[in-house]
């Protein structure tokens, strides 16, 4: 894997996409796993992994993913990162978290393929559909959840399911 410390913006917006997978458990049950990510629009570069939980989590990158920038996964402890062999760069600090005592770090689960869009996922610049809707969440644009507008680029979600990016100042 080719490393790269770079951030990569996109010109025409981002694009918060939910990446799902049915699998089969040890006890040969099914199991649908879905990850959120803040991806470029082109779904090439993940730009930061989205949760409400920072503790132990799995997250899918999704196919056709190339680039998984620095610090995708910083706000994350004990996270199992699973990447498809679309992968072609990786930043050195893309899944390094900060740890205090007694946490488990980030790691690597090994490559999986098969992780596709889920429909519904919708482009952060994308108009509001609903005029009712209202805001659900709010991140920066490192994934990570903002209680209240923060100055820079804020990714608005809203209860229409789309997401729109806000510049604070």
């Amino acid at each position: 894997q080719e490393a790269t410390t770079d951030y990569i913006y996109s010109s025409d917006g981002f694009v918060i996409k939910k990446g799902v997978i049915n699998l089969v458990d040890a006890f040969g049950q099914p199991e649908k796993y879905t990850s959120t990510g803040l991806y470029t629009k082109d779904g090439k570069t993940l730009v930061a992994a989205i949760t409400n939980s920072p503790n132990y989590y799995r997250f899918y990158v999704i196919d056709g993913c190339e680039t998984i920038c620095s610090g995708a996964f910083q706000k994350f402890t004990s996270l199992t990162v699973y990447i498809p062999s679309s992968v072609r760069s990786i930043a050195p600090d893309a899944i390094i978290s900060r740890l205090t005592s007694g946490q488990t770090p980030n790691g690597y689960g090994g490559i999986q393929d098969g992780v596709r869009e889920e429909s519904g996922s919708g482009a952060v610049n994308a108009p509001v559909t609903d005029p009712n809707a209202t805001e659900v969440a709010r991140y920066n644009v490192q994934g990570v959840r903002l209680s209240e507008p923060t100055n820079g680029v804020n990714i608005v979600q809203m209860s229409d399911g789309s997401a729109e990016k806000v510049l604070v100042r």
